[in-house]
């Protein structure tokens, strides 16, 4: 079977063979990953990224280097491949966050740096980014993404607060990326944009654009 034939399949046979399937799942060869079909003897997707970032080829996958960069569903990259734990829900609101902006986005922290922390008390507490309901998006990485634009894409992608049918919202603020000693922010570090996806503490909702906040507050 040809590169051709296998394109063909990918358009008109494998969507509706594998509607319902999980990701990975294989059928003459092609493993499907919910976005698009991949061809491990190719190579490639067989189909073009439906985003068309890389002009150079539109079969292309977090820019041929998936040793530094993840791409859980063919769409947006995730710079510390710490993605695959999110939640279902924030990565479909991810999806339509990067469609919404045109460019090229890269979740700059998922799961990983945030461990639970035991207080004086001995109780356990969870933070988002281990459970997997919030992500980071660093302004460094993403220098096209202004602040209004986050906010036209983010309230039209995440949930928001919506009474008497939705009581919560998804909740963001910018942080910066760090501190000096003696706690004032490093400027020259930079900032991200800090998304929860089932809002933020004491019932905070919506986009808080200003002031940048410090690092994990």
């Amino acid at each position: 079977m040809g590169t051709e034939d296998l394109q063909l399949v990918s358009s008109l046979w494998l969507p509706m063979m594998t509607e319902h399937a999980d990701r990975a799942t294989t059928f003459f060869g092609a493993s499907y990953y919910r976005a698009r079909y991949y061809d491990s003897t190719a190579g490639r997707f067989l189909s073009e990224d439906p985003q068309r970032y890389d002009f150079t080829s539109f079969y292309s996958y977090v820019g041929n280097n998936p040793v530094l960069w993840q791409d859980p569903l063919g769409l947006w990259k995730c710079k510390n491949g710490d993605c695959g734990g999110l939640h279902p829900a924030l990565k479909n609101s991810l999806d339509l966050f990067e469609k919404c902006t045109g460019l090229d986005l890269t979740v700059t922290c998922g799961t990983s740096g945030h461990p639970p922390t035991i207080d004086k008390n001995g109780i356990g507490k969870g933070d988002p980014h281990f459970w997997g309901t919030a992500v980071d998006i660093g302004h460094n990485t993403n220098p096209g993404l202004s602040m209004p634009l986050f906010k036209k894409c983010f309230d039209s992608s995440f949930p928001q607060k919506d009474p008497p049918i939705r009581t919560w919202g998804s909740y963001a603020q910018p942080e910066w990326n760090a501190s000096n000693p003696d706690g004032a922010p490093d400027v020259g570090a930079g900032w991200h944009y800090h998304i929860q996806y089932f809002g933020g503490a004491n019932g905070g909702e919506g986009f808080q654009p200003y002031p940048i906040h410090p690092h994990g507050h």
